[in-house]
């Protein structure tokens, strides 16, 4: 079976590349630029962009009629706010438009969207009206419900904050907890580890399940207990210090005037310091059970191979 995973290059795409080549998948990669990794592991490479429509139909001809299509490219930090729109909520609709366009329609989409796309609070449900907080959520929900509208079989998955080997986003918290100090915070959140994001995937294109949007996640932990974790793999006893929300959007602040000056997307800009400002991010996972998907590792067993990465990368 032939499948196309969209922003391939990137760290979800590269474990979804992985996850298929291992479980016997043909796996062609849409990627923006070759990628010599990617090449590794014998996939074949078609080259588009989501704001091009005329690429992604060239893209989509060269990848000769996949049963699967992956759609995972998108972007979680902008060089400016209507970036978000334009990949994520019009680019998705470009793709779409160009499997109309196609001989050979695929049997299942499955997109990657985000818990961001419901909103924050306490298990939240799939169920639950979507309330986004931030324009990246807002897009990530326009691309879900293009996708409703486009009749075609479809899995939408949102995960919360995703994390494993090859990502950098913890990282920074990771070596905070090292150095012993953490952030004094009586918060909630839900976690997803990649390689399980990866297999829900595969679980998803093998079996006979369609038009279902489904939260996975590895469950619900106080943010205290996921510094406890790390701090017991990396042998660290962290002491908790206050971080003044008033600080974290100073730094956002900053972060928007740096992306208007020089048009590059910051670690912290405005609308992440309002996520951060959030007593809780976390989703149930009632129907990814109910639905026999694969079962999450634990978060030490996550925690641990992340940061074996790290260590190994001289990282941490």
């Amino acid at each position: 079976m032939k499948v196309l995973i969209t922003g391939a290059t990137g760290f979800v795409g590269g474990h979804l590349c992985q996850a298929f080549t291992e479980a016997g998948y043909s796996v062609v990669a849409m990627v923006r630029e070759p990628s010599e990794e990617l090449s590794s592991l014998g996939v074949k490479q078609v080259t588009a962009f989501l704001e091009n429509p005329s690429t992604l139909k060239k893209a989509l001809k060269e990848a000769e009629g996949p049963e699967v299509i992956i759609h995972n490219a998108g972007l979680v930090k902008a060089k400016s706010l209507d970036g978000y729109w334009q990949v994520n909520a019009i680019g998705t609709f470009n793709l779409l438009q160009a499997i109309e366009e196609t001989d050979r329609r695929p049997r299942l989409l499955i997109y990657i969207s985000s818990l961001a796309a419901a909103g924050p609070g306490r298990l939240v449900r799939e169920e639950d009206e979507p309330k986004p907080l931030t324009p990246y959520g807002a897009s990530k929900l326009y691309g879900e419900r293009f996708i409703i509208a486009s009749k075609l079989p479809y899995l939408i998955f949102r995960p919360p904050v995703i994390y494993g080997p090859k990502d950098k986003a913890l990282l920074p918290l990771f070596r905070l907890i090292k150095l012993g100090f953490v952030p004094r915070w009586e918060k909630h959140y839900s976690l997803c580890f990649v390689k399980d994001l990866a297999k829900a995937c595969v679980a998803g294109a093998e079996r006979a399940l369609e038009n279902h949007t489904i939260f996975v996640a590895q469950g619900e932990f106080p943010f205290s207990e996921i510094a406890d974790t790390a701090g017991k793999i990396l042998g660290k006893r962290s002491k908790r210090v206050p971080l003044p929300q008033a600080a974290i959007n100073l730094v956002g602040a900053f972060g928007g005037v740096a992306r208007c000056l020089f048009r590059k997307a910051p670690m912290l800009s405005p609308e992440k310091a309002k996520e951060m400002k959030e007593p809780a991010w976390s989703c149930a996972t009632k129907l990814y059970q109910k639905l026999g998907l694969p079962a999450a590792i634990s978060l030490e067993e996550g925690f641990k191979e992340t940061i074996d990465w790290y260590r190994e990368k001289g990282l941490l």
